[in-house]
């Protein structure tokens, strides 16, 4: 006699079958094979059912938060088309959550803990799986909007981190510097203000990020190793701005290292003696801590020198522009009707 087929599953001696050609199309997961420690339909390994319905189950597996829907087509289709509303801020979720955990090198080997969003996550597809639209997509789009703070402020966090790194490289270089000039007066006199400097320039810089802190918003879309990168080019920055105001003060502000250091104008002499140094410190500092400053005196040099300060790419872009520079204006075309006004009348119009 034969024995009538289920509707929705399987018979158990065909679910247990290991037969090669059978995949998911032709030997499925239902819903009632879900369980913790086995895989699911995309092969992750369940960690937990956080939410078991009658046509339906909201789990977590190793990536992320999940829904496994009715074994019903019919309800199946359904299940799909308003899960499809909460399918764009349920993505980034899984992918800001995952980016939150794996910025942890230093946490020992344990089993992740569930985070806010991901009972949000969950709640929002409970929500959503019982036909509660508006409540689900609210709670999806706060969530999807907390997350992209918390991972803004931990990219925030990474990079005055990676600026403190390199500033702290940057101290230690130079620390290592002096400690090596110490043995020898004449060279440690010459270079010895100018390493002093630049230690002062890197924390300088450093002080400058701290202090527009709120300036920066790495959102999840900057999100960039070349950030790093950019931290470590702005200590650099800082270093390298004080020591230019080093020079500078040497050659062309003679009179401000006069009055920092009490009538001394060369750097050498402060080398010399260490009372004055932290004049150099203070000067190295403001270096690297307004990094506009160096170009804004590179720029009034240049035009104190008269030298070009045009950004023509070409000679001829640069023959052009001296000429449209130096051709004489047009006076505005008349409305009609109107009279032009003569240049001699226009002359007289212009104020003195």
């Amino acid at each position: 006699m034969l024995q009538p087929l289920e509707a929705d599953h399987p018979r158990d001696s065909d679910a247990g079958t290991n037969d090669s050609t059978n995949d998911t199309c032709t030997n499925p997961l239902y819903l009632r094979d879900l369980k913790c420690g086995a895989p699911d339909k995309l092969g992750n390994i369940v960690r937990e059912i956080m939410w078991m319905g009658a046509q339906y189950a909201v789990y977590c597996s190793d990536k992320g938060i999940y829904v496994h829907f009715s074994d019903c087509p019919a309800i199946e289709k359904e299940q799909r088309e308003r899960f499809s509303k909460i399918c764009p801020e349920l993505c980034e979720l899984r992918y800001l959550t995952a980016q939150m955990r794996g910025w942890q090198p230093w946490s020992p080997r344990q089993p992740p803990q569930h985070s806010l969003y991901e009972h949000n996550m969950a709640q929002a597809l409970m929500l959503m799986m019982e036909s509660h639209e508006a409540p689900a997509k609210q709670i999806a789009e706060q969530a999807l909007a907390m997350a992209v703070r918390r991972v803004t402020n931990d990219n925030t966090i990474r990079y005055v981190r990676a600026c403190l790194i390199f500033g702290g490289l940057c101290v230690a270089i130079g620390a290592l510097a002096l400690w090596l000039l110490a043995g020898q007066a004449d060279v440690a006199a010459r270079w010895s203000p100018y390493v002093l400097g630049g230690m002062f320039g890197a924390l300088g810089a450093i002080f400058s990020i701290v202090t527009r802190l709120e300036a920066f918003e790495l959102k999840p879309c900057n999100e960039s190793r070349m950030n790093y990168w950019m931290s470590a080019t702005r200590v650099l920055i800082g270093v390298m701005s004080a020591v230019a105001l080093l020079l500078f003060a040497d050659t062309l502000m003679t009179d401000l290292l006069g009055k920092l250091t009490d009538g001394v104008k060369h750097v050498t002499e402060i080398g010399r003696n260490q009372l004055l140094w932290p004049a150099v410190a203070v000067l190295g500092f403001v270096g690297g801590f307004a990094e506009r400053l160096i170009p804004n005196i590179l720029r009034q040099t240049v035009s104190k020198l008269g030298l070009p300060t045009d950004s023509d790419g070409t000679p001829v872009q640069a023959v052009r522009s001296k000429e449209t520079a130096a051709a004489p204006t047009k006076p505005p075309p008349a409305a009609p009707g109107q009279q032009p006004t003569p240049p001699d009348a226009q002359a007289k119009a212009q104020p003195a």
